[in-house]
């Protein structure tokens, strides 16, 4: 697969393995929270928002394992027996195993047919390289992409773009995708060119 195929392509299995190890652990991790969200969006429990929002923190590495267990005794009351506890109860001192499970649990649901929408949001195409200058990382830039990162307030990605555009940034595709109708999750391929993430 090339930069075209994976621009055109709806199969997701196809796409993985032509992905590869061109994406990280955290990539695919997110691309599974973003379309679970979406699966859920209008029916999500509170103990799924909660182990979603969890499993985006551990992916990005914003909270230990202690903090993954306290979390994870706190949601598993809200899951009904035959759900979430006897997941956790087979090793709940793994931050990846507690992860794992909420994401089968709450990816029941998810219209796999939207899976690549998601796939292409949160990578990108990783057969195409982005570039990105450091002088377009000014101090205005920055916070607004850290802002926009940790409250997931993707509404506010256009106004990042003008930004960088004051910055001198004139990739076209990365700022046409800041500006797009989206959706956008947390992950997002072109916010984390920004922010410098993988």
């Amino acid at each position: 697969m090339d930069a075209d195929g994976w621009d055109r392509s709806d199969d997701l299995r196809m796409m993985a393995r032509a992905a590869g190890d061109r994406v990280s652990d955290r990539k695919w991790r997110l691309v599974t929270i973003a379309a679970s969200r979406d699966a859920r969006r209008h029916h999500l429990p509170s103990q799924a928002a909660d182990a979603l929002t969890l499993a985006e923190r551990l992916a990005d590495g914003a909270v230990d394992t202690a903090a993954v267990v306290d979390a994870a005794r706190v949601i598993e009351r809200g899951w009904r027996e035959t759900e979430l506890g006897p997941l956790l109860r087979s090793d709940p001192f793994r931050a990846n195993q507690f992860v794992n499970c909420c994401l089968v649990l709450v990816a029941v649901d998810v219209d796999w047919s939207r899976r690549t929408m998601w796939l292409r949001e949160v990578v990108g195409n990783p057969f195409r390289w982005v570039r990105w200058e450091s002088e377009w990382t000014t101090r205005t830039v920055h916070t607004l992409a850290a802002d926009a990162y940790a409250a997931g307030r993707f509404d506010t990605l256009p106004v990042l773009a003008d930004a960088m555009e004051d910055a001198g940034c004139d990739n076209a595709e990365l700022l046409a995708h800041l500006r797009g109708p989206g959706p956008h999750a947390r992950g997002c391929w072109a916010l984390d060119v920004v922010l410098g993430k993988t």
